[in-house]
């Protein structure tokens, strides 16, 4: 595939997944109410949070070293010890804090917490290595598929 075929992949899968986010939202925001669609919100902020944690900067670092072509699995495999760990730690972390994440969101919600942030994770890590081989175009697809998966869970 061109560079040309990988942009319009990307710039069609980002579109893509807006638009799908967007109009989730218009329906999620109608049929839940705002009380449920905040709590929904606070997740997702928390959960957004934890990631931040669990990327560190890795996510830039197996994309660079893989690209480089060198030892590629090697770093992979580094990276996904490093992603892992620290998952494994926060998760931990929100698992022994059950009790205060469930009173700051309100509701007994602790375990989605430490479902969604799997998922996020794991999408950064296969995003992460797809960019590093050039397969952005993949990396555009996996957000778009990613987005759909995620709003039809949601409704």
């Amino acid at each position: 595939m061109n560079v040309g075929q990988k942009s319009f992949v990307v710039f069609v899968s980002r579109f893509g997944s807006s638009a799908v986010g967007f109009v989730a939202m218009i329906y999620l925001a109608r049929n839940l109410g705002s009380g449920v669609l905040g709590v929904y919100f606070l997740i997702v902020t928390v959960v957004s949070w934890l990631k931040l944690g669990c990327d560190m900067g890795i996510k830039i670092y197996i994309t660079k070293r893989i690209s480089e072509g060198k030892n590629k699995d090697e770093f992979a495999v580094a990276g996904l010890i490093l992603v892992s760990a620290a998952f494994f730690v926060l998760s931990s972390m929100v698992l022994l804090f059950g009790d205060q994440v469930n009173q700051y969101l309100g509701e007994p919600l602790y375990q989605y917490v430490i479902l969604i942030l799997g998922a996020r994770v794991t999408h950064m890590y296969v995003g992460a290595v797809a960019s590093g081989e050039n397969l952005v175009h993949l990396e555009g697809l996996l957000k778009l598929i990613n987005t759909v998966s995620t709003r039809g869970a949601q409704i």
